[in-house]
């Protein structure tokens, strides 16, 4: 017979100075944890504080770039194989008045700095261009510079230069050419005069009608070389400033509409009568019968007269040259009426223009003044 016995093991019941020793682990572990927290915590506020001043400047730095392109007077873009984009709002405003893929192609195309690309209302703009490359995949950056106003200031005073010069050449030729002028007038009224032989009277007849048409032309070459001062400019109606140019044409037809008869101009009283008179008898020597005035008032005190005739009109090839003194179309003419025109009206902080017309010749006046309505 076999016999057995069983018992229970009991684990040992940990004494006390057992457990002061695990709470004294325990309590440096959550003193350490604690302290460990605490590190952390304050190095994720400096991070903090340090994300926020990155920010920050980050922030001020893409404002300040911002408002630097904001203020540049010229185009930002970046070219990319994906397109054109404006990265200021000068750049926006040439998208506008030219067109994306236009600027795009004209980019592109570009064998010079300079561009030269039509707007959507037709008109030429001219473009320096300055490219930057930028990035590994083929992207620049076109600084886009609009010259067409400092383009027309450069020709205004290429402009203003050729007329100095052709006025001190016209001034000293005019003052030279008068007096033997007059001399020869003189004499030729005296032998007129003579009663013994008919035809020296008749070829002296010739000869001073000659004279006196030189006279003209040189009373023109003062006129163009040395414009009257400025004097108290006054205010008439358009009829009134056509009444002696219309007398001196009575056969040719002036008509005006309604606001034109009504329009008052302000100019002045020795030049801008003379002005009309050039135009009408332009418009006579070109075979018109008739001249037309509109008006339009542009607010701010100024009006544009509108003058269209019937005549022949201005050749193609004339127009961009037509008040450029010495510049005409008549065999007979001197080619200073309309440079003439040009520089009275400036004179009178006013402009002249021609528009190109099918029928005539078609001039736009712009001066100060009111329309009536």
């Amino acid at each position: 017979m076999i016999s057995c016995s069983t018992g229970v093991s009991k684990e040992a019941t940990p004494s006390v100075e057992e457990l002061l020793v695990e709470f004294q682990l325990f309590r440096s572990a959550s003193e350490s944890l604690e302290k460990a927290y605490g590190e952390l915590k304050r190095q994720a506020q400096r991070v903090d504080h340090e994300l926020a001043e990155a920010n920050q400047r980050l922030r001020q730095g893409i404002e300040e770039r911002e408002g630097i392109l904001g203020a540049l007077p010229l185009g930002v873009f970046r070219r990319s194989p994906a397109g054109l984009d404006g990265l200021n709002p000068e750049a926006g405003s040439m998208l506008d008045r030219v067109g994306n893929e236009e600027l795009l192609d004209a980019l592109v195309a570009r064998d010079s700095a300079h561009v030269s690309i039509e707007d959507q209302e037709g008109k030429t703009l001219s473009l320096r261009v300055t490219s930057v490359a930028v990035g590994e995949d083929g992207d620049t950056l076109e600084f886009v510079d609009d010259q067409t106003e400092v383009e027309v200031m450069r020709e205004e005073l290429d402009r203003l230069a050729r007329l100095s010069s052709l006025s001190e050449l016209a001034l000293g030729v005019a003052h030279e050419v008068r007096n033997p002028l007059n001399g020869v007038a003189g004499f030729a009224g005296m032998l007129k005069r003579c009663p013994d032989s008919p035809k020296a009277a008749h070829w002296a007849a010739r000869i001073e009608e000659g004279a006196w048409r030189v006279d003209r032309i040189v009373t023109e070459l003062l006129a163009f070389a040395k414009p009257k001062e400025r004097v108290e400019p006054l205010l008439r109606d358009l009829p009134a400033w056509l009444m002696e140019a219309r007398a001196e044409l009575p056969d040719l037809e002036v008509q005006m509409e309604t606001r034109a008869e009504r329009c008052q101009l302000l100019g002045s009283p020795q030049a801008l009568g003379k002005v009309f008179a050039n135009l009408l008898r332009n418009a006579h020597e070109a075979g018109a019968h008739g001249v037309r005035f509109a008006a339009a008032d542009l607010g701010n005190g100024r009006v544009r007269i509108e003058i269209q005739d019937d005549g022949d009109g201005i050749p193609d090839e004339m127009q961009e040259r037509i008040f450029d003194p010495f510049v005409g179309s008549k065999d007979q003419g001197t080619g200073l009426g309309l440079a003439f025109c040009t520089r009275a009206l400036e004179a009178m902080d006013g402009s002249i223009r021609s528009v190109p017309c099918k029928d005539g010749a078609r001039f736009f006046v712009e001066l100060g003044g009111q329309c009536g309505v």
